[in-house]
């Protein structure tokens, strides 16, 4: 009888395994040491994203340069495009390159990992999501991170079929969780005048996934709840206290996880 009012748990089993082997494979193949020593919550306000700008332009570059920034891949060679100007392309690998964020001493080792060392990684951004800024942060996370897998060669869990909902984890990984989360869903109710589609992130992961996946960077990083709940949209809030339930509950999952953290910072250190 008791059993009536036991919670439900946030993901089915399915889900929450592939969310932590997930983040497993981030851990192997993205820079353990650079996650353990460097990664940080990134909190849409002017703490991190402290931009002035006076144009559209002189704004995408601002955010997108905070964007490098906490990914660690300043030194990657990236080009901000106008979206007038953006084609996007598929890029050759002369082999796949050792991912290492964070370094400057790399730049030219990732130039010289295209197939064509003059061509730059485009990255663009639409106009209307400027009044949208966690949109257009997570959409800058999303297109890093989709390079990061496409240049590294490594298949998520699942493999190629998985490889859209990895670009999201991959980018929440680097601790943009809480812009995914907030920008998973949105209301698509209204007249057509006052909707705009391009103002919208168009999502992968649901928000119950994405909010699971931001408790477990959280749970890593030893992040309190009330350091992310007071960001988080307000009906966003008790998912995620239950997420962190459910990930305490099980505590050899996320113990699996530091374990793998140790690895990857012991190999880097030899390498």
């Amino acid at each position: 009888m008791l059993n009536l009012f036991k919670a439900k748990p946030l993901l089915d089993d399915s889900s929450r395994q592939w969310l932590y082997d997930s983040f497993e494979w981030a851990l192997d193949h993205f820079d353990g040491q650079f996650f353990a020593e460097k990664s940080q919550l990134i909190l849409p306000n002017n703490t991190f994203f402290p931009t002035r700008a006076t144009s559209v332009e002189e704004l995408a570059d601002s955010v997108f340069s905070k964007v490098k920034e906490y990914t660690g891949l300043t030194h990657w060679p990236f080009e901000l495009v106008a979206p007038q100007h953006y084609q996007p392309k598929h890029y050759q690998l002369n082999q796949p390159p050792l991912i290492v964020r964070g370094d400057t001493q790399t730049a030219e080792q990732n130039q010289n990992m295209l197939s064509n060392p003059s061509e730059r990684l485009n990255v663009s951004y639409d106009p209307v999501q400027m009044n949208q800024p966690q949109v257009m942060v997570a959409n800058y996370a999303s297109m890093l991170s989709n390079y990061l897998i496409g240049m590294s060669a490594q298949m998520p869990p699942g493999g190629e079929d998985y490889r859209a909902p990895a670009t999201e984890v991959l980018a929440i990984f680097m601790g943009f969780g809480v812009m995914f989360a907030n920008t998973a869903y949105a209301f698509r109710g209204g007249c057509s005048s006052c909707h705009n589609h391009a103002a919208n992130r168009v999502a992968v992961l649901t928000e119950d996934e994405a909010t699971f996946a931001l408790a477990m960077f959280c749970q890593l990083k030893g992040i309190e709840t009330k350091t992310v709940t007071p960001y988080l949209k307000s009906h966003l809030r008790s998912p995620y206290k239950q997420a962190v339930k459910d990930i305490k509950s099980q505590p050899e999952a996320l113990e699996r996880l530091h374990g793998r953290q140790v690895i990857t910072e012991n190999s880097r250190i030899m390498a």
